[in-house]
Order: C-alpha cells, then structure tokens, then sequence
C-alpha cells in the first residue's frame, strides 16, 4: 500500500516509541506522540498505533484508508515492518 506519510516519517516514529516506551499507557490522553501522516500532536486513545510505532490519529486513518476500510490501517502497519 502506498501512503503519503509526513516527510518526517521516521523521527517521528522513532520518537513515539521512545515516548512510549518511557511513558507507557500512562496519561493515554495527553498529546504526547505526533502522527506519522500529518505530524500533528496525538495521544494514545485517540490514535491507531502498535504500541507508539506507526502512530496514526483515527481522523487521518478514517481520511487516508476510508471509514469502511479501517482494516486496510493495520494491513499498511504491518507492511511497514516488512
């Protein structure tokens, strides 16, 4: 799947994780993370994510993969790992 992720895609990501893995679930609705798509300030419970990696707000994923193919979300996550 080919999507347009923000140009800063890997430190992003690479960000999250480390917030993540410092902070855990803790203050899951803090804006601590930043969205791998458009870059703007996330927190856990109102994105898509494993963990922090591949940090997605659900508003992006609804626009990005359309409200019906949700599931499409988690087949790209995985994709990326590969």
């Amino acid at each position: 799947m080919d999507i347009k992720v923000h140009e800063d895609y890997v430190s992003i990501d690479r960000e999250n994780l480390e917030v993540f893995n410092k902070t855990g679930l803790n203050r899951f609705s803090e804006n601590r993370f930043r969205c791998v798509i458009c870059g703007e300030p996330a927190s856990i419970d109102s994105s898509m994510s494993c963990r922090g990696h591949r940090l997605v707000h659900t508003h992006c994923a609804y626009q990005t993969f359309g409200i019906d193919n949700m599931v499409n979300v988690i087949k790209w996550m995985e994709e990326q790992d590969k």
